[in-house]
């Protein structure tokens, strides 16, 4: 009995360490990869937002996140501080969320964080994105066009992040 208990233990353990959400497939659809993404959406204040406003930006990091994980929070100064880096070079960060009950938290979060990159709810549009994980993370050019083969689940570090960034606005100049 001891036994079981021990292993039930580890087992939660390691699947609470796996990840914040239900599993789904890593991959991103052919259909999505294939085309290019369009979404149509209100940012935090109730503002439309589309796919239209991201036009002129070179690169666009899609982080699907949520109010109520501690990986997702954890990361958000990070990109806020990678924002201001690298907006003048074509960085457009998108904080996708939607928990709509929770917007007295993401509000909390806007001033303790210093979230300055648009925050837009989260619609449909973005299921061919998602892994049913959060935080999950897509790179696509100002385009629309899915430069990410995989979605990248998990936060990162500050020069992990900056590290792709750099990648992926080399690939978009190309």
């Amino acid at each position: 009995m001891k036994k079981i208990l021990i292993l039930l233990i580890c087992a939660v353990l390691a699947l609470s360490l796996w990840g914040c959400g239900e599993e789904k497939d890593e991959e991103l659809s052919q259909e999505s990869s294939a085309g290019t993404f369009r979404f149509s959406t209100t940012d935090f204040e109730g503002n439309p937002f589309s796919s239209s406003d991201i036009e002129d930006s070179v690169l666009v990091m899609i982080n699907m996140w949520e109010p109520w994980c501690g990986p997702c929070v954890e990361e958000i100064p990070y990109l806020a501080k990678l924002y201001d880096e690298y907006r003048d070079k074509g960085l457009l960060i998108l904080g996708v969320f939607s928990s709509e009950d929770m917007d007295s938290d993401v509000e909390k979060l806007i001033e303790e964080c210093g979230i300055h990159y648009p925050l837009i709810r989260w619609t449909r549009e973005f299921r061919p994105l998602e892994t049913g994980y959060v935080p999950t993370t897509v790179f696509i050019s100002g385009k629309g066009e899915i430069l990410t083969e995989e979605a990248i689940i998990g936060s990162d570090s500050y020069e992990g992040w900056k590290a792709l960034i750099e990648e992926y606005l080399e690939k978009v100049k190309r």
